[in-house]
């Protein structure tokens, strides 16, 4: 019950979070398709799991560093414009609730209404 209720409140600001992440590094990554620059994931990944800091360190000296700045103010405009339009459009769930029970209740009374003709 008490998880239930924690994930119906956090439920919109993990949706506004990975929305954020996830778009700014795929705007990014992109980007760095067309002018290049970035390090290979998986070249990352294998570095630092032998504990190679020191390389690590050497690849982000470059433009992988800008990339890296860019993809963190791409998320922080993010969640600051996403969590402004649900706050101001009105992203309430009780709101949305009501509409879908009076869609479903006028869905329900045309149905019946087509009963009632065809019979």
């Amino acid at each position: 019950m008490i998880v239930y209720f924690f994930s119906y409140i956090i439920e919109g600001l993990i949706i506004i979070v990975a929305t954020s992440l996830i778009g700014s590094y795929l705007a990014i990554r992109g980007i760095s398709i067309v002018l290049g620059g970035f390090p290979d994931e998986s070249y990352l990944s294998k570095l630092l799991v032998y504990k190679e800091f020191n390389q690590v360190a050497r690849i982000f000296g470059g433009p992988a560093f800008i990339y890296l700045i860019s993809i963190c103010l791409l998320f922080i405009l993010g969640l600051i414009s996403q969590a402004g339009i649900s706050i101001f459009c009105g992203g309430d769930k009780e709101n949305e609730k009501e509409k879908r029970e009076k869609e479903v209740g006028e869905n329900n009374e045309v149905k019946n209404e087509e009963k009632e003709v065809k019979n």
